[in-house]
């Protein structure tokens, strides 16, 4: 296929590992079916990549740690009722879960609409009605109102082909 280098790629590293065997270390990282298909591409590559570390997932309560401390690094705070919210929606987060969950990745989108979502509530109140810090406080609402991303981002994942769903 013209254009397409992942054989090269894959030719060139393998050449290196073995000429200078014991010099350098090469990682790959991905997902793990993905990875499996990679180390099938050629049959030098999985006897060249002979150790596998597997990352868990995230437990809710390390995704809440998560989401909580990037809130506090943007300089927000959760009221505790949003905390409460936050804990919800990570359990549910979690139970969703694919095979192409993000982790981090995935609070970090949620923690940046989130964000998004207080900062059109607070733009609606006039600044002479503010109350003070005000600006800087999650409330539920603007949580509960991300539920949406899963079930754009990850239940009705795009598929690659020319089949439509249907089929």
């Amino acid at each position: 296929m013209q254009g397409d280098f992942g054989n090269e790629a894959i030719q060139t590293i393998l050449k290196r590992m073995e000429d200078l065997r014991g010099l350098f270390f090469v990682f790959v990282a991905g997902y793990p079916d993905n990875m499996e298909t990679f180390l099938k591409a050629n049959p030098g590559l999985s006897s060249r990549f002979d150790k596998t570390l597997i990352f868990n997932d995230y437990t809710p309560r390390q995704l809440e740690e998560i989401a909580s401390k990037m809130f506090v690094d943007e300089g927000y705070k959760l009221s505790v009722k949003a905390s409460m919210e936050l804990q919800l929606h990570m359990l549910d987060v979690y139970k969703k879960r694919d095979k192409y969950f993000g982790n981090a990745r995935t609070v970090r989108k949620m923690v940046m609409e989130v964000i998004k979502n207080q900062n059109i509530r607070i733009s609606d109140v006039p600044f002479t009605e503010r109350k003070k810090n005000q600006s800087f406080i999650i409330l539920p609402d603007d949580i509960a109102s991300i539920s949406h991303i899963r079930k754009d981002e990850v239940i009705q994942k795009k598929t690659i082909g020319f089949r439509s769903a249907d089929h």
